[in-house]
């Protein structure tokens, strides 16, 4: 048993370190985890509430989607220590990024919003309207297409990538 924070919710893998992230949502904290020793490293100090993470081997950056902070902190993989931070729509949920294209959706629950993230310039590029209980993310770069998965509404909107234009809607 690895003593993290409160809450964990999300986990990210660094293979090449062998290091996991994990975001602890009551923690205000991201812990680093020794996937060889099972020992916590350090604890990151994140937004409020961070509950879903990710981690780019391309830009060797983590990614916490702190709900409670309405913003997206970025961590250097390699140092440990808090690049920037990002702001987003409301109580972001959910994360996924694209190495293609470099970029990083949020699905934002309580802002009914999604928002893209530029990798290279750590800036929202734009943030567009959804449905409330905008989470997950499914990006397809080769047909520009990016689904937003809404829980509250039961429903998924379609967008292009390259215009950020509502392709369409589906209730699920």
């Amino acid at each position: 048993e690895v003593p993290v924070g409160l809450d964990p919710e999300g986990i990210a893998i660094d293979t090449a370190r062998r290091r996991a992230f994990v975001a602890c949502s009551r923690s205000d904290f991201v812990s680093v985890v020794d996937l060889d020793t099972h020992e916590v490293v350090t604890e990151i100090a994140t937004g409020a509430e961070p509950i879903d993470i990710g981690f780019d081997s391309a830009t060797d950056r983590v990614f916490s989607a702190d709900a409670h902070a309405d913003q997206v902190t970025i961590i250097d993989a390699e140092t440990l220590a808090v690049e920037t931070v990002v702001p987003v729509g409301g109580y972001p949920s959910g994360l996924t990024h694209v190495p293609e294209t470099r970029r990083l959706y949020v699905g934002n629950s309580l802002g009914s919003s999604m928002s893209v993230i530029d990798l290279d310039t750590l800036e929202t590029v734009t943030t567009v309207d959804a449905e409330p209980g905008a989470g997950a993310i499914g990006v397809d770069p080769t047909r520009n297409l990016a689904v937003c998965v809404n829980f509250v509404a039961a429903s998924a909107n379609f967008f292009d990538t390259d215009t950020f234009e509502e392709l369409g809607r589906l209730e699920l």
